[in-house]
């Protein structure tokens, strides 16, 4: 075998037996946190993202804190189904609470503790994730803090 013919095996089977992973951007949903549907209360809008944690399905909650002051922001836990029901956690030690730094964006993140509250496990709330719908965080205020 001569050279270019070598070369143009090894190039194929290299060509072939690398994977190349890209990470794709998330796509960010709004989370209605307004009856007219908007987004954004007090300076603080609310997207979502589905994705995976150590194999569970998850979503991910990205808060955004546009004031020149630093917030906290509370809410509870809700699921809308393809069943067009409701699925949430009203009482009070489900409660969440996140503290936001003015300008400030805070992302959930599977490993980072300080960000618990920004990712919420499905099959806490839905036993497959064929049945989820919609997230938004119910009764959601903003305060200075």
């Amino acid at each position: 075998m001569n050279k270019s013919n070598y070369f143009l095996i090894l190039s194929i089977v290299l060509l072939f037996s690398v994977k190349i992973v890209a990470q794709t951007a998330p796509i960010w949903i709004p989370m209605k946190l307004a009856v007219t549907g908007n987004n954004t209360i007090n300076g603080v809008q609310g997207s979502y993202t589905l994705d995976k944690c150590v194999r569970q399905d998850v979503i991910i909650m990205k808060f955004t804190n546009t004031n020149p002051y630093p917030v906290t922001v509370e809410w509870f836990d809700a699921i809308f189904t393809t069943d067009l029901k409701w699925v949430k956690e009203e009482k009070i030690e489900n409660k969440k609470t996140l503290t936001i730094p003015a300008n400030t964006e805070i992302i959930g993140k599977c490993d980072v503790i300080e960000n618990k509250n920004c990712v919420i496990v499905l099959n806490k709330f839905l036993p497959k994730i064929e049945n989820f719908k919609q997230y938004t965080a119910l009764y959601l205020t903003v305060s200075n803090k």
